[in-house]
């Protein structure tokens, strides 16, 4: 059993182990010993309590003040969030992207659909010109011989394609507006539209000139060639030939009055 030699004989073995204080300064050291221990023991735990959230190596309980507020806890926390920031940075950008892209689509609709207005309002005014054409080739066309009658019915004809037209020209106008609406679909509307525009263009042309020729057996301005099929086969040829008949025919009438 292990023997108490006393304070004394502690010191004289501190000295000679290199202690280099007094007996006094050595006594105080021994009487603090237990509470400077306790104390670095409770800041050891301290220290990892809050390094890591635990105390003596085992996770601390939730109503410890270690629980969830440790440099381990807010470091992972640190992470989650730096890592939510960078998806919030890159879904942010794609957004952005999107919002040019959706802003720089919702321009050219606009622009389209006030293309595909303007072109659609210029068919209904070819339209309203070629059904005008036609009715004032139907009016001189009136009264005329079998042929003239023929034109008569052609220039009905233009009217009811003119009238066609118009509504092919409004419906349009309505395409370009939905195109304007359905963001989605314009790619393949719009080249629809652009194909029917370009049909009622070429139609609108094409009326126009058959108007003309049954009208007044021009193209352009430019008398036709005797090939063409207006060629003496309009309202003004017809009504001329009928002026030249009743000429002839007063002419004959006052030969025999004279008789």
């Amino acid at each position: 059993m292990a023997q108490y030699l006393g304070d004394v004989t502690a010191y004289a073995y501190a000295v000679s182990k290199g202690y280099t204080g007094t007996e006094a300064e050595f006594a105080e050291l021994m009487a603090s010993y237990a509470s400077v221990a306790e104390g670095a023991n409770r800041d050891a735990l301290k220290s990892e309590g809050y390094a890591t959230g635990k105390q003596g190596g085992e996770n601390v309980p939730s109503t410890s003040p270690y629980y969830q507020n440790n440099a381990k806890f807010y470091m992972g926390e640190s992470e989650n969030f730096s890592n939510a920031a960078s998806n919030s940075a890159s879904n942010a950008q794609g957004f952005a992207n999107d919002a040019s892209n959706a802003a720089s689509n919702a321009q050219g609709f606009v622009s389209d659909a006030s293309n595909a207005a303007s072109n659609a309002s210029g068919f209904a005014s070819n339209a309203s010109g070629f059904a005008n054409a036609a009715s004032n080739a139907a009016s001189n066309a009136e009264g005329f011989a079998s042929n003239a009658s023929n034109a008569a019915s052609n220039a009905q004809a233009f009217v009811s394609d003119a009238s066609n037209a118009a509504s092919n020209a409004s419906g349009f106008a309505s395409n370009a507006s939905n195109a304007a609406s359905n963001a989605s679909g314009f790619a393949t509307a719009a080249s629809g539209h652009a194909s029917n525009a370009q049909g009622f263009s070429n139609s609108a042309s094409s009326f126009s000139l058959v108007s003309e020729g049954y009208a007044t057996g021009k193209q352009n301005g430019v008398d036709v060639e005797s090939g063409s099929p207006y060629y003496q086969n309009s309202s003004k040829y017809y009504s001329e030939q009928i002026a030249a008949y009743y000429a002839i025919i007063t002419e004959t009438e006052a030969l025999l009055a004279m008789v």
